[in-house]
Order: structure tokens, then C-alpha cells, then sequence
């Protein structure tokens, strides 16, 4: 139900703004394969070839090798020391590439597998960036926008890169498609989305997403909404019976974005993002 309701929205919007027209090599459809073959291009494109794994790789590829002998799937361990530093989702992910890619043994991590989630990340990245774009503006500014993703500097490097970068900004850059998509559309399926995807980035790289995802993300609900509608009116009720416009100040906007906030089910937001 929830993934029907979240793809209904999705599909309203692309429904209103695509068109032939829109089209950069004469269809949608030859866009979206064309983007991606980019986007498959550039985060795959020599992943096991590359450079040996640096000294934080190596940390993510022995845990996940420790983990696959039984030695730390809940806490992590990198040689006889438990690694509480962060959250284990890097080596959770690299241990269960390790099993579909790596030949059965004692053998370390390969290279392939050890880079193949943040490569995987990379791609599903580049289609989001399109997905976000095309529902904000249309299916032309969507694609321009994946292209300048898949083909960027750093979307290239933490793709070819085991650290949990590519993996935060994914769940990152989720969350917050998935909030506007909310609050557009005032969804519930889209909130519980949302705070999945938090979630998810904050067993990425916590606290890191509170500053930016949590933020930003309040800041617009509660400043940049109540000032862009500044200048809306509501009806009152003068002498004679007439009701005549008044402009509804900042503050008032503000305290009334304030009072919506159960509209975001936060109670049973904390409940999924514990």
C-alpha cells in the first residue's frame, strides 16, 4: 500500500510535466536508458581494477572479514578491538557483497566486493537526482541534473570508494525527496519514507544527518514556508457584515506551521527511525 501510494505521486507529477518536447535525444525512454548507461558507466567502470583499498577502506574490508568468520556481525571488530566509532551498515554491506562475489574461504575481501555497495549507491544516487528533479521541475531538468551527478568528481571517487559517503548521500538526498514530496502532497506514506530514509543515513554516519537532513528540513517547514506565503490574506468580519481581506503577519504563519507539526506523525516517525 505504501509503495502503491508513494509511486502514484510520483507518476501525478511526471504525468504533468512530461512530454516529447521535453525530451533531449527525442523520448523519454532513450533519455532515461541513456542516463542510465551513464550512471552504470561511471560508478562501475573498473571497480575491482582500480587502486588497493586506502588505510579507511581497509578498515571497512577486515571488519566485514571478521564478520563473515564470526567474529562481530552486531558490533563490528577490526582486529582484536571492537569498532564503535560508527555504525556497522558499511561492513553489514560489504560482509553480504563478500558472500555473493567472493569465492568461499578464508580469503580477504576483494576489492570488487569491498566497493561494489557504495558502486550500487552511486547508480541508485544518479536515478533519484533524475526522480527529484523531474517531480520538482520536469523530466528535461531531471536529467541534466543525474548527468551532472553521475559524471561529478565526487560522485565518481565515492563510487569507486568503500567509506559510507555514496551510502549517506543516497539515504541523505532521499529523506529530503521524500519530505517535500510529503508536505506537496500531504502524504503519510511519503513521511514513513522519510523517515526511513533518516533512518537509514543516521546508521550510515550518525549524528551527521541531524545537521544535514534535520536542519535544513526544519528550518523550511518552519521560516521559508511561513515567508513565502507572507503575503496571503485571510477574511475577517468587519462592521457592517462585509468581510474584507487581512494580510496574515509572519508570525502569525509561523505559529500555524508550528501547530501542523503532529500533521508529520513524529511519534510514529521516532517509532520507525528507532
Amino acid at each position: 500500500m505504501v509503495r502503491g501510494e508513494c509511486e502514484r505521486i510520483i507518476d501525478s507529477d511526471i504525468r504533468q510535466t512530461e512530454t516529447t518536447a521535453d525530451s533531449l535525444l527525442g523520448s523519454t525512454h532513450i533519455d532515461r536508458l541513456f542516463l542510465l548507461l551513464i550512471a552504470v558507466v561511471s560508478a562501475a567502470w573498473g571497480l575491482g581494477a582500480g587502486p588497493m583499498l586506502s588505510d579507511h577502506e581497509a578498515i571497512v574490508a577486515q571488519g566485514a572479514r571478521q564478520a563473515l568468520q564470526g567474529d562481530g556481525w552486531l558490533v563490528p571488530h577490526v582486529g582484536d578491538a571492537p569498532f564503535i566509532r560508527k555504525p556497522p551498515t558499511p561492513f553489514w554491506l560489504v560482509s553480504l557483497a563478500s558472500l555473493l562475489c567472493d569465492a568461499p574461504g578464508d580469503l580477504p575481501v576483494s576489492v570488487y566486493a569491498a566497493r561494489l555497495p557504495s558502486a550500487i549507491a552511486g547508480i541508485l544516487l544518479t536515478l533519484l537526482v533524475y526522480a527529484t528533479g523531474r517531480m520538482m521541475f520536469s523530466h528535461r531538468v531531471g536529467i541534466v541534473a543525474g548527468v551532472v551527478q553521475a559524471v561529478s568528481l565526487g560522485g565518481f571517487y565515492f563510487a569507486h570508494n568503500t567509506q559510507v559517503e555514496m551510502l549517506l548521500t543516497l539515504t541523505c538526498t532521499g529523506a529530503i525527496t521524500c519530505f517535500w514530496a510529503a508536505t506537496q502532497h500531504r502524504s503519510r506514506s511519503m513521511l514513513l519514507a522519510f523517515y526511513a530514509c533518516l533512518g537509514g543515513a543516521m546508521m550510515c554516519k550518525a549524528p551527521l544527518p541531524v545537521a544535514v537532513v534535520v536542519l535544513p528540513l526544519a528550518v523550511w517547514w518552519l521560516l521559508v514556508l511561513p515567508w513565502i506565503d507572507r503575503d496571503s490574506v485571510s477574511p475577517t468580519t468587519g462592521e457592517h457584515g462585509e468581510s474584507p481581506p487581512a494580510r496574515v503577519s509572519f508570525g502569525r504563519r509561523v505559529l500555524d506551521q508550528i501547530r501542523r507539526i503532529p500533521q508529520l506523525i513524529p511519534i510514529a516517525g521516532i517509532g520507525l527511525f528507532l
